[in-house]
């Protein structure tokens, strides 16, 4: 069945504004911020099995995936968004669903509005933050993003479609995730951006400690440390924090590992 182009603007808009409903002010700061780019958008992914690299350039010749970053030893490398999206295209793919409405499907989920970030990136942070959300695809390639609870109230009124958890995807970029930690905060309405910050640290398990500071019961001050991978230029791991201690330990004139030490204001 073709799809209806106008009926998939629409439904665009419709999505936004009750996006926009909801979505609060903290949110929108975070989803803009540095520490947000620095660690879903810039930090790689580690998982290695991706598809062949023959189909990986027809994906991106074809619009289905962004151009990819190579290291000199001419390996692809993705970030954690890239290699995400790969894995929901790699099922459309084996559900039959053709390049061209996978694009489509694309355009709609990593459109940019006027929150300035897309779906995707909303989704994936709710799921990693608070309560997980489900990517609902049908066979005409219109998409919806649902809590589980909602999901299981409308679930009689939907036609055949797919159902990603965005939850379940992120658990593979993130193999020390505490995702069972502190479930119940839902849609982040009463945490600041700071706070999201601290419970994304713990949640996802990407730091080695992670210190905080209390005083009279309120979180002042948090300390979160990370091994930054040798191959980092030491110029821009300066830049990625304006609160940092930066450890290099050498051994015989090398480099045996880069710690850095993020220090995030809770209180303002």
């Amino acid at each position: 069945m073709a799809l209806n182009i106008q009926k998939l603007k629409e439904f665009q808009l419709e999505l936004e504004a009750r996006e926009r409903e909801h979505i609060t002010n903290e949110v929108i700061g975070f989803l803009k911020s540095e520490f947000f780019e620095k660690n879903l958008i810039q930090k790689k992914s580690k998982k290695a099995e991706k598809p062949s690299p023959r189909v990986l350039n027809n994906w991106e010749k074809e619009g289905l995936i962004d151009g990819i970053d190579t290291n000199e030893g001419k390996f692809r490398t993705f970030n954690k968004f890239q290699a995400i999206w790969i894995e929901i295209v790699s099922e459309l793919r084996k559900f039959g669903y053709g390049l061209e409405k996978i694009k489509l499907i694309r355009e709609t989920l990593f459109e940019v509005g006027k929150t300035k970030f897309s779906k995707f990136e909303f989704g994936l942070i709710q799921s990693i933050l608070g309560e997980p959300m489900l990517l609902i695809i049908d066979s005409n390639g219109k998409l919806d993003l649902f809590s589980l609870d909602y999901y299981k109230d409308v679930l009689h009124t939907l036609s055949p479609h797919l159902m990603f958890n965005l939850l379940k995807l992120a658990q593979s970029e993130f193999p020390n995730n505490k995702f069972d930690s502190l479930q119940n905060l839902n849609n982040l309405q009463n945490i600041t951006e700071n706070e999201m910050k601290l419970l994304y640290m713990i949640r996802t398990g990407e730091y080695e400690s992670i210190k905080i500071k209390m005083s009279e019961g309120e979180v002042l001050l948090v300390e979160a440390t990370e091994r930054v991978p040798i191959a980092e230029k030491i110029s821009k791991i300066i830049n990625q924090s304006k609160y940092q201690d930066i450890e290099i330990k050498t051994q015989n004139g090398e480099i045996v590992y880069i710690r850095r030490t993020e220090k995030i204001k809770i209180q303002q």
